[in-house]
């Protein structure tokens, strides 16, 4: 907040900034831990045709190609729990109270998504999408789960990113 005293800021550029990053940090993270299990299959297993979840074979291209799309859409799903944070962020003072608070968050999810009780909540749920990249690995890909996990994504995205926008834009950056 220091730096932002020296140089006045938007309202709107600061949860701009900070929500790219976050989108950035979390494909750059989903990209380098797909590129490390990569380079870790192939050291262990060679190369060649991967086997889809349908069981079809797919060529080394196709593979690259699909586990990179797979990358793409989880690493979005990551930015989006990442808009949460920076919502929460917005409420408090303390860094690591927010980083908490997604974590209880993102863990509750999954817990709440394992009762099968919740089954009418299940698709609302920030993290319910996630297992969908599984179907870009099929063969044909099956596009129903991922656009919904898409359209979700982008939902919450934009929810919380507003809502962080609403609450930094009535704070006094300037002085």
């Amino acid at each position: 907040m220091r730096c932002l005293r020296a140089e006045p800021v938007h309202p709107t550029g600061l949860p701009a900034v900070r929500f790219a990053a976050i989108t950035i940090f979390s494909l750059a993270a989903t990209v380098w831990v797909s590129l490390v299990g990569a380079v870790a299959g192939l050291a262990l297993f060679g190369g060649g045709e991967m086997t889809s979840l349908s069981g079809s074979q797919l060529s080394m291209g196709q593979a690259l190609l699909r586990v990179g799309l797979a990358t793409l859409y989880l690493g979005l799903c990551f930015a989006s729990l990442g808009a949460i944070g920076l919502f929460i962020s917005t409420l408090t003072e303390q860094p690591i109270g927010a980083t908490i608070a997604v974590v209880i968050l993102n863990v509750m999810s999954f817990i709440l998504d394992s009762i099968p009780q919740l089954s009418w909540l299940h698709e609302w749920l920030p993290t319910h999408w996630w297992m969908s990249f599984g179907d870009v690995l099929r063969d044909p890909i099956s596009w129903g789960d991922i656009d919904r996990g898409l359209l979700t994504v982008a939902g919450y995205s934009l929810v919380f990113w507003f809502a962080a926008w609403a609450r930094f834009s009535d704070k006094d950056v300037t002085g």
